[in-house]
């Protein structure tokens, strides 16, 4: 009795996959409205450069954790479910394959947080230098992480 039910575990993956597809979707909506609003802001008075691209690189980080978030929804999808027919870049075999992936989303989102506070210029150099170790400390945190479980793509 006990192995049936531990059988049908993998099942209840079903509700990651979905949160995460539906948080994919939710994210595009957020780039979608985000880009409207660049697009008013851009027609209702001539604005410095910098400003429209603090919201552009805002604007594709969005949807970078969109894709990450589908990425991650097929994965589970496809490791814990039920086989699909992905693209063979799609295609995660193990829970390490997916885990590298979220470390690089990771490391590429603090690198765009970070580049849009440099673009914002709200902050003092003082916040900002330290922001920018933080950050350097997150990915190089994940870095040895990666290289330490195997994860990293030059240990075979």
């Amino acid at each position: 009795m006990l192995k049936r039910i531990l059988e049908k575990v993998p099942a209840l993956m079903i509700l990651a996959v979905c949160a995460c597809l539906a948080s994919a979707v939710a994210a595009m909506l957020l780039g979608i409205l985000r880009t409207i609003k660049l697009f008013m802001l851009l027609r209702g008075a001539l604005q410095t450069g910098s400003l429209a691209i603090a919201v552009l690189v805002e604007i594709a980080d969005i949807y970078l954790i969109a894709a990450t978030l589908i990425i991650v929804g097929l994965s589970l999808c496809e490791l814990f479910v039920t086989e699909l027919h992905l693209p063979a870049w799609l295609v995660i075999k193990s829970f390490d394959q997916l885990k590298s992936k979220l470390f690089n989303l990771i490391a590429l989102v603090a690198g765009v947080s970070f580049l849009k506070l440099l673009l914002d210029s709200a902050e003092t150099a003082l916040d900002t230098l330290y922001y920018g170790v933080a950050c350097a400390a997150v990915i190089a945190a994940l870095g040895v992480f990666a290289r330490l479980s195997g994860d990293h793509p030059d240990s075979g």
